[in-house]
C-alpha cells in the first residue's frame, strides 16, 4: 500500500490532521472556559426581555426551517446542475439511480457516508458539503474524527477521486467510503 501513496500528499495530509486536531482541541478548551465564566439569563416562553420579543424571533426561525429544501430536494437541484456536464457522474462514486431516486423522494434517509459520496460526485467545496450534510442532520467533525479530517482534506484540495480518498482512508485505518457506497 505504501508504494501507492504520493509522499508529498501524505506529508501534507499528516500535517493537516495534526494541525486540525490540535487547533480544534484548543478551541474547545477556550469555549468551555468562556462558558464557565459567562452568565446567560433565563427566559420564560412568550415573554420579552428588554425590547426583544423572543416569540416573534422564534416564529421567524420556524418559518425559515419550514421553507427550506428537504435533503431530497437539495440533492435533486444539485443533480440537475451537475447532470448537464456528465449524465453518468453518480455511477463513478457508486451511487445507483434507484438509490438517488429513493433519497430524492424521501423514501430513505441517506447515511453520512452516502452523502459524502454525493458531495464528492457533485464536487462540492467544504461549505457546500457541510450544507448537504446539515440538511440530513450530520456534520464534518474535524475535532475528533480522522475519517472526517481526511475526507475534508481532499474536498478542500478539490481532489474528488474516490479511489485516492479510499487509499488514504485505508492507510489511516479508517473505513473506506467508495468501496461501500
Amino acid at each position: 500500500m505504501k508504494e501507492q501513496l504520493d509522499p508529498e500528499l501524505q506529508e501534507e495530509l499528516d500535517l493537516f490532521i495534526n494541525s486540525n486536531l490540535i487547533a480544534e482541541r484548543v478551541k474547545s478548551l477556550h469555549s468551555v472556559e468562556r462558558a464557565e465564566n459567562s452568565y446567560e439569563p433565563t427566559f420564560t416562553f412568550g415573554h420579552t426581555f428588554g425590547n426583544f420579543d423572543f416569540t416573534n424571533e422564534l416564529d421567524m426561525r420556524i418559518k425559515e426551517v419550514e421553507n427550506t429544501q428537504t435533503i431530497g430536494e437539495y440533492i435533486e437541484s444539485l443533480y440537475r446542475e451537475k447532470e448537464k456536464e456528465s449524465p453518468n457522474f453518480l455511477r463513478s462514486v457508486g451511487i445507483k439511480r434507484d438509490y438517488k431516486s429513493k433519497v430524492v423522494n424521501g423514501r430513505i434517509q441517506p447515511s453520512k457516508g452516502k452523502l459524502l459520496c454525493f458531495a464528492i460526485a457533485f464536487e462540492l467545496d467544504l461549505e457546500g458539503t457541510e450544507k448537504l450534510l446539515q440538511k440530513a442532520g450530520y456534520t464534518l467533525s474535524k475535532e475528533n474524527s480522522v475519517f472526517d479530517l481526511i475526507v475534508s482534506f481532499f474536498i478542500e484540495k478539490g481532489h474528488y477521486y474516490g479511489i485516492d480518498i479510499d487509499i488514504y482512508l485505508e492507510e489511516y485505518d479508517q473505513p473506506t467510503l467508495f468501496s461501500v457506497a
